[in-house]
């Protein structure tokens, strides 16, 4: 089931309100010509107006809209304002440091055919397209990331391809996601203390671990026209200049 038009429009509004939130302590979100657009190193990674999402892997984005989740018929959100209140009480314990990434995770035809459309796209733009722990088992998820890492503080776009690694009977309703990575100098408590006392329950808090640490706190931000949208608020552990620099390695699809 693909998604009609009025359903994409639905879900642009919707993305492009909450990145607007966080427009208001990322400075890496520029707004021009009334939309939002991260750019790295002077090029458009990814463009959101009201009613549209624009992006040079626009492939992805049909995948997306293709394969909505079985939560189509179920809009649930945050409000802006439950996330500016939040984005206050984790400013009280430390610092939101800059938006790291706009992250995608879907289920495509070809895990493969998608890998290479990225690739592909990556070179026509002047983009690199990277890898996270290339020595991964191959039953794992491949994490891909695009931008340029020349300015290690850049946004980029994650890319996570799923096809036979999802074995949980909960993939069609957490699939697919965006979700938005912000650095802070936070611990996984203060993130998780300030869920609590702001959202009052409405929302669990979900631990991402890397390297046997806590790196993000996963905040589901809500559902619309089937596409689950996440925040992803990086803990102290999230060493990005390290990443970038170090543990981000060539792909070539």
């Amino acid at each position: 089931m693909s998604l009609t038009d009025e359903q994409k429009t639905n879900f642009a509004g919707f993305f492009r309100t909450t990145l607007k939130q966080v427009g208001k302590i990322c400075p890496q979100v520029i707004e021009k010509d009334g939309s939002l657009t991260l750019v790295s190193n002077w090029k458009d990674l990814i463009k959101c107006s009201e009613t549209t999402i624009e992006t040079p892997y626009s492939l992805i984005l049909e995948d997306i809209y293709n394969q909505p989740s079985n939560l189509i018929d179920e809009d649930e959100l945050l409000t802006s304002e439950q996330i500016m209140e939040l984005f206050a009480s984790l400013q009280e314990k430390g610092r939101l440091l800059r938006l790291n990434h706009i992250g995608f995770t879907y289920k495509p035809m070809s895990v493969k055919a998608s890998i290479k459309h990225i690739c592909n796209v990556s070179s026509q733009n002047g983009f690199q397209t990277l890898e996270l722990d290339a020595d991964h088992p191959k039953e794992e998820p491949i994490w891909m990331f695009v931008g340029d890492t020349k300015n290690w503080q850049d946004p980029m776009l994650e890319f996570i391809p799923l096809q036979d690694e999802i074995t949980e009977k909960e993939v069609d309703y957490f699939l697919p996601n965006l979700h938005i990575n912000i650095d802070s100098n936070l611990s996984f408590e203060n993130i998780a203390d300030s869920v609590s006392s702001v959202l009052k329950g409405t929302r669990n808090v979900h631990a991402n671990y890397y390297g046997g640490y806590i790196t993000q706190a996963r905040i589901w931000v809500g559902v619309v026209s089937g596409i689950n949208v996440h925040l992803d608020i990086a803990t102290y552990s999230q060493n990005t200049r390290y990443t970038r620099k170090a543990l981000l390695k060539p792909l070539n699809g």
